[in-house]
This record gives structure tokens, sequence and C-alpha cells, in this order.
């Protein structure tokens, strides 16, 4: 008997889905052949590493602290140096080139004379000129033999350029100063840079944005001022913030507000009982401004020497050239000055005196013909009064110890403008006195003249405060207290001496109370 064949029904199941298997696989692959064609970056995605690498600061230090951006090139900076050395000069009628020649080999250094800044001006380039110097730096050298012929010089390219005035101070540059440790208020999370401009603007010789100045911008998030100005104007700026720096390290304030009330309350209790005043928190200093070269505090101890005088009917040059001898010192007659007056150098001069300073001598001597005396690039500049009132330099003076915990700055400028000669702007024209609550010093831009008197006066205020003696105050709710008074404006160091020490920091002259 033979088997029975199978229905339709009955064909076996497998062989039919392993089929249908492969045509959907080949199906799939030509799918995702296509997808793999239309997106290639979605095939291989990134493999997944153990722990993905962070982000890290550098570890390494800060950068060291700089005065101002970009920092003067090797060959800048050797210029420098160069004008900072000794120079002497023996000049009689000698042609300008010849000068530049024999300087530019005395220093070993390149010199370049702008013939057609010279020519644009109408200066010949074989102006003679006259002058006899010694013991003073190359720059000032430079400066008393270029001025009168209303040149100087200047770093260019790597060379000393002689060229106009005119054209130096058409030459801006730019230079970012961080200031941030001038500007942040004791005490506040809060950069103020709105002062520190205004006193940048009022104690510097500028012009600042006057149609032709310099401009000066802040940026907060860097914590510096962006300033364009000329060469002369950069390092009065560079000064005044160094002398800023030397000032907040006397200022009371930085030893934060509390200390300063605490030392207050010492000193009243101190004045009460006669005592010896407290020490204070900070070194106080008295005065701060740019260095004086030896030159030059040679002049201020040689005008305190005694000396005689006897003139007839001399010639003003003469009188000039026996006084230096006398004293042993350099003095310029500014002859350029005098001609514009009509004060002839020339000029006959009568005087007798036994025994009497140079300082008094000068003048005795000056006074009559309207001529003063300054010190000026490491010499006694005898020039007109009206000269020497347009001659201002900025000096700082801290005064947290005649402030104290009362921020009464305007009550002090206003009797230090009282108490000196001036003239000051408040009067139309003249000096400024700006102050600096952050640093706790005023910053006074007079005549060396007038900047001796403000000295003088804020030596006597302190002074007076430790001879005032204690008195009773009525607090506001008008009882009467037992605790003395601490003496006017803040009160003072009490000092026994009126000594003075004078030293430096950080490129600055500074003298302190002794």
């Amino acid at each position: 008997m033979s088997d029975p064949q199978p229905s339709r029904s009955e064909v076996p199941i497998v062989p039919a889905l392993v089929v249908s298997s492969l045509l959907g696989g080949l199906i799939a692959l030509g799918l995702f052949s296509l997808w793999r064609f239309a997106m290639p970056g979605a095939a291989n995605p990134p493999e997944k590493s153990a722990a993905a690498p962070a982000v890290t600061l550098s570890s390494s230090a800060p950068a060291e602290f700089a005065e101002f951006l970009p920092p003067l090139t090797p060959q800048e900076q050797r210029i420098e140096d160069t004008l900072e050395k000794p120079a002497e000069c023996d000049f009689q009628d000698q042609p300008l080139t010849d000068v530049v020649a024999f300087l530019a080999e005395y220093a070993s250094i390149k010199m370049v004379i702008d013939v057609e800044a010279l020519t644009e001006e109408g200066i010949a380039t074989d102006m003679p000129v006259t002058r006899k110097l010694s013991g003073l730096k190359l720059r000032s050298l430079l400066n008393l033999i270029l001025t009168p012929l209303q040149l100087a010089v200047t770093p260019r390219d790597e060379v000393l350029l002689v060229t106009t005035l005119a054209r130096v101070k058409e030459r801006l540059f730019t230079r970012t100063y961080p200031v941030s440790d001038l500007c942040r208020v004791p005490g506040a999370n809060v950069l103020d840079f709105q002062s520190l401009m205004s006193l940048l603007e009022q104690e510097t010789s500028g012009p600042w944005n006057q149609g032709e100045g310099g401009v000066m911008t802040e940026l907060a998030s860097t914590g510096s001022l962006s300033i364009r100005q000329t060469l002369g104007v950069h390092q009065q700026v560079l000064e005044l913030l160094r002398s800023l720096r030397a000032a907040q390290k006397s200022n009371l304030l930085h030893a934060s507000k509390s200390e300063l009330q605490k030392w207050d309350e010492r000193r009243a209790a101190a004045a009460s009982a006669l005592l010896k005043r407290p020490a204070a928190p900070v070194e106080f200093v008295d005065v701060i401004h740019a260095p004086r070269s030896e030159s030059e505090r040679r002049i201020e101890s040689s005008l305190d020497k005694s000396l005689s005088l006897s003139f007839q009917n001399t010639p003003l040059t003469e009188v000039v050239a026996s006084f230096a001898r006398q004293i042993s010192i350099n003095v310029v007659l500014d002859n350029e000055a005098l001609t514009e007056e009509g004060i002839a150098t020339d000029t006959p001069v009568t005087l007798q005196l036994t025994q009497i300073t140079g300082r008094s001598a000068l003048e005795l001597l000056l006074r009559p013909l309207q001529l003063s005396a300054v010190i000026d690039n490491e010499v006694l500049f005898v020039t007109t009064a009206q000269k020497e009132k347009d001659k201002l330099v900025s000096h700082t003076y801290p005064v947290s110890d005649l402030i104290g915990s009362s921020d009464d700055y305007s009550t002090l400028i206003r009797m230090i403008e009282n108490s000196t000669s001036g003239p000051w702007m408040n009067q139309g024209e003249g000096g400024t006195i700006t102050e600096s609550s952050i640093t706790g010093s005023l910053v006074v831009r007079q005549t060396l003249i007038v900047q001796r008197q403000v000295l003088n006066v804020l030596r006597q205020q302190r002074e007076a405060q430790k001879r005032m003696p204690p008195s009773r105050i009525i607090d506001k709710s008008n009882r009467r207290s037992d605790r003395p008074t601490q003496p006017p404006s803040g009160g003072g160091f009490f000092q026994t001496s009126m000594s003075f020490e004078a030293s430096t920091d950080n490129g600055m002259e500074l003298t302190r109370w002794r």
C-alpha cells in the first residue's frame, strides 16, 4: 500500500519561514546601506571612554605685576638706561649737528636729527649751541641744550630722535595700566575708576579730551586703564600711580576701618592723659614725589650754606656765574624767557650781603628783577617769575592721620588753599588739589615754592594737634560726655619732635616723620 500524498495544507512550514527571513534580511540590509550613505556620521558613534578628561586651568603662578603694558623693548630699555647715565659738555658756538654727533659718541647711543621736522619749523641744523655743564644725567643735559631751541628727543625705531617739540606733542602712545589696587573701595567689592581718572586728568599736564589731547578709558573686567598720550605725560602718569601706591601703605584705612576707629579712641585717651601717642597701625609718610637726583639734593643742601656777595653795577650773567662758583652748583640762565619779558641778561646788579644763606641771597638778588629760581633738570634754573608759575609738579601727601575716620577732605583742602600763596584753580587759574580717599592722600599740583608751603602747613597742623589740650564733647542726645575729644580733623600722631627722614620706595621719594 503506497504512502498517501500530502495535501497543500500539509506542506512543511520551516522552509517557508527561512525564505521569508532571508528576504526580510536583504530588504533591511538595503535600507541600512541607504541610511548609512545618507548619514555617514551616524553609523560610527564615538566610543565611550571610562572618564572624559576634565577642563583644568593652569596651575602656574599668576603673571608678575607690571606697572604698564606693553613693557619696554630691550632697545627702548637700553635707551632709557643710557639717558640716566652721567654726562658733561663744554660747547661754545658749536653747530647743532656737531653737538648731536659728539653726544651720540660720548654716550654710545644712536642719535638722528629729524631734518624734515626742523626745516618745517625753520630751525637750522647748524644752529650754534653754547653750553657748559657737568655732573648731570644725559637726559637733563639734552633737555637744557634742546629746549631753548624748541627741540626735544624721543625714542623711535631703536634710535634717539632729535625733533621739534611740536612733533613730540603730536606723537601719542597707548599704554595699559593695571590699577585695580588703586580703585578698590575699602569694605566694598567695587572698583571706582572715575575718581582715579579724574585725579590723573587734574594732576598731570595733559591736555586731555580737548580735541587734540590724550584719552583715557577704563575696563572693569581687566581692572585697567588704557591711556593714549605723549611719552612725557605717560611718565607723569607712571610717577603719580607710583606715589599713590606708596601713599596707600601709609593709609590708616589700609589697616581696616575698625582699626582706624580703635586708633582714634586710643589717641583721644592718650591726649586726655597727656600720654605718648599710641603706635599707629601703619608707618606714616610725610610727602611722596618723583625721586630727586644726587645733583638736585646737592643743590638743596648748597642753598642752605652761608655766603657773602659784593656786586657794584655787575652784569646779571656775571652775578649768576659768581653765585654758582661760590656754592659749587650748576646755574643756568633762561635767556629765552628773559628776552620775552624784555629783561636784558646784562642788567646791572648792585648788592652787598654778608654771611647769608644762598637761598635768602637768591631771593634778594632775583625778586627786584622779577626773576625766580627753580631746580629743574638737575640745575638751578633762573627764569622769570611768570615762567616759574607755569612749571607745575605733582606731590602726594598722605593725610589719613589728619582726616581720621571723619573722611572730610574738603575742609583740609580749603585750609591748604587759604594758607598758601597759590594761586589755585578755584581762583580762576593755578594749581589743583585732588583727594584720593582710597589711598588716604591728597595729590597737589603746584609750583615747587608752593609745594614747600603746603608741606609746612601740614607739618604745622600735626605739631598743633599734639599740643591741643583735651576737651569734652556733647553727643547726639545733647548729654555731656566725659570722653575727651580727639583733635580736630581726626587727630595727629602726637610727635615729640619735628625731624624727618628721606627714603625711596618703588622708584618714589618718601619723607617720613621721625
